[in-house]
């Protein structure tokens, strides 16, 4: 069995390689994922390698580096700084997201819960306020 804070990196990075089958392997059976800022919520596998797929249509070059993480029993927090260009349709709660052509770098982090190998919870809580503002679809807050 590897370090549980090693897999959750690799599950990063397998996004970053657009590794979709290397994703699959590592999520078992009943597995969730929640993300706050977008309200998506999916409960298969199936539901969560095709929301992967729409953010990598919308930005074909997102990637996420790992900033820090914690681990406590069976769980790993990974702090991820996600990056990309929005050279595609982007859908978003309130519609669909023209391209733009802009880049964007924001905060999030990853709660995953593990069993032996493989993921059967993810709750992604990512800071969708600032990459709006940087694609444009929001004006720049005030004071900022």
């Amino acid at each position: 069995m590897t370090d549980l804070r090693q897999r959750a990196v690799d599950s990063v990075e397998l996004f970053n390689a657009a590794d979709y089958d290397g994703m699959r392997a590592l999520l078992g059976p009943g597995f969730r994922y929640s993300e706050t800022g977008t309200g998506l919520s999916v409960d298969t596998a199936d539901a969560f390698l095709d929301a992967l797929r729409a953010w990598r249509t919308s930005s074909p070059d997102a990637a996420g580096e790992v900033t820090a993480s914690a681990v406590e029993g069976d769980t790993a927090v990974l702090e991820v700084l996600w990056t990309g260009t929005q050279t595609g349709p982007l859908a978003t709660p309130s519609g669909v997201l023209p391209p733009s052509g802009r880049r964007f770098a924001f905060r999030a982090t990853l709660w995953q819960r593990w069993e032996g190998e493989r993921i059967v919870e993810e709750r992604h809580h990512l800071d969708a306020m600032t990459m709006l503002v940087q694609l444009g679809a929001l004006p720049t807050p005030a004071g900022v």
